[in-house]
Protein backbone atom coordinates (compact mmCIF):
# COMPACT_ATOMS: atom_id res chain seq x y z
CA UNK A 1 0.00 0.00 0.00
CA UNK A 2 1.30 3.45 -0.94
CA UNK A 3 1.64 5.99 1.85
CA UNK A 4 -0.10 9.33 1.36
CA UNK A 5 2.20 12.31 0.95
CA UNK A 6 1.52 15.34 3.12
CA UNK A 7 0.31 18.48 1.35
CA UNK A 8 0.18 21.65 3.44
CA UNK A 9 -2.60 24.03 2.40
CA UNK A 10 -2.86 27.69 3.37
CA UNK A 11 -6.46 28.41 4.40
CA UNK A 12 -7.54 24.78 4.63
CA UNK A 13 -11.06 24.64 6.01
CA UNK A 14 -13.93 22.18 5.54
CA UNK A 15 -15.07 23.81 2.28
CA UNK A 16 -11.58 23.86 0.73
CA UNK A 17 -10.89 20.32 1.90
CA UNK A 18 -14.07 19.09 0.23
CA UNK A 19 -13.16 20.90 -2.99
CA UNK A 20 -9.61 19.52 -3.01
CA UNK A 21 -10.93 16.01 -2.33
CA UNK A 22 -12.59 16.07 -5.77
CA UNK A 23 -9.21 16.21 -7.54
CA UNK A 24 -8.24 12.98 -9.32
CA UNK A 25 -4.96 12.78 -7.37
CA UNK A 26 -6.57 13.52 -3.98
CA UNK A 27 -6.41 9.90 -2.85
CA UNK A 28 -2.62 10.22 -2.66
CA UNK A 29 -2.67 13.37 -0.53
CA UNK A 30 -2.79 13.84 3.22
CA UNK A 31 -4.13 17.42 3.39
CA UNK A 32 -2.90 19.38 6.38
CA UNK A 33 -3.44 23.02 7.35
CA UNK A 34 -0.40 25.28 7.00
CA UNK A 35 -2.29 28.35 8.22
CA UNK A 36 -5.95 28.64 9.07
CA UNK A 37 -8.11 31.47 7.77
CA UNK A 38 -8.23 32.84 11.33
CA UNK A 39 -4.42 32.86 11.56
CA UNK A 40 -4.17 34.70 8.25
CA UNK A 41 -6.85 37.19 9.31
CA UNK A 42 -4.76 38.17 12.32
CA UNK A 43 -1.91 39.38 10.10
CA UNK A 44 -1.98 43.09 9.12
CA UNK A 45 -0.61 42.41 5.60
CA UNK A 46 -3.39 39.95 4.68
CA UNK A 47 -6.74 41.30 3.45
CA UNK A 48 -9.46 38.64 3.59
CA UNK A 49 -12.33 40.97 2.70
CA UNK A 50 -14.33 40.39 -0.46
CA UNK A 51 -13.33 42.55 -3.42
Amino acid sequence: MTEKGPVFVVGLDEFNQQMLATLPQAAGFDLRPALTLAEMGDHPDVDLTDS
